[in-house]
């Protein structure tokens, strides 16, 4: 049956490490930075090889730096 009690069919992923990597930023990374802890790597990713995930998450927080910095800048022109 495939060792689901209903039945289903296993899901195959095209990319299984950036879907980790994309559940992790969602659920886990807002848990450790509530801790303190940042930049905490998954245990098999290699710093030198970066996931398509986490070059979204990085494109993601510069634009979020640059629009704060852009409001910031408009604040103190008023």
């Amino acid at each position: 049956m495939g060792g689901f009690a209903t039945g289903q069919e296993a899901m195959k992923v095209a990319n299984p490490k950036d879907t980790f990597r994309k559940m992790y930023d969602k659920w886990v990374t807002p848990q450790l930075l509530k801790r303190g802890a940042y930049n905490v790597p998954l245990p098999f990713e290699d710093e030198s090889e970066p996931t398509a995930a986490s070059k979204e998450k990085e494109k993601v927080q510069k634009k979020q730096k640059k629009e704060k910095r852009k409001s910031k800048k408009d604040k103190s022109a008023a």
